[in-house]
């Protein structure tokens, strides 16, 4: 499932949107490495990561790590610890919960498929 949903921007505190898909077959939590550094996220030292991708295919990047502040409809805040990747994926926009059928890109380019700004596992 996407949705578009609301993040805190560490330096301004303003919430500001993300998206974000919610991926039953991830075992781990991700942040793309342009939208952490748009919310002002302290990031951690930067260290190679392995990820295991589609069809068992393994990657290797610099990734590093953080935390994400995002916000729910009760404006309730949830802390959750991410890993920067330089991409996660992009979606056609028609896909996404609360999403406008066409809206701008963060540069100003309208557009009807957005890239993922944040990945999530299911909890337990």
């Amino acid at each position: 499932m996407t949705l578009m949903a609301k993040a805190i921007n560490q330096e301004t505190k303003k919430i500001q949107p993300v998206s974000v898909l919610l991926d039953t077959g991830s075992h781990y939590s991700y942040i793309r490495e342009d939208t952490a550094k748009r919310l002002n996220l302290q990031l951690s030292r930067f260290k190679p990561c392995s990820v295991l991708a589609f069809e068992g295919k393994s990657t290797v990047e610099q990734s590093a790590k953080t935390a994400v502040t995002l916000v729910d409809v009760h404006g309730n805040k949830f802390n959750i610890k991410v890993t920067t990747r330089t991409f996660i994926t992009t979606v056609c926009r028609n896909t996404i919960t609360n999403s406008n059928s066409v809206l701008e890109n963060i540069h100003g380019e309208k557009t009807m498929e957005v890239s993922i700004d944040i990945l999530l596992p299911p909890r337990n």
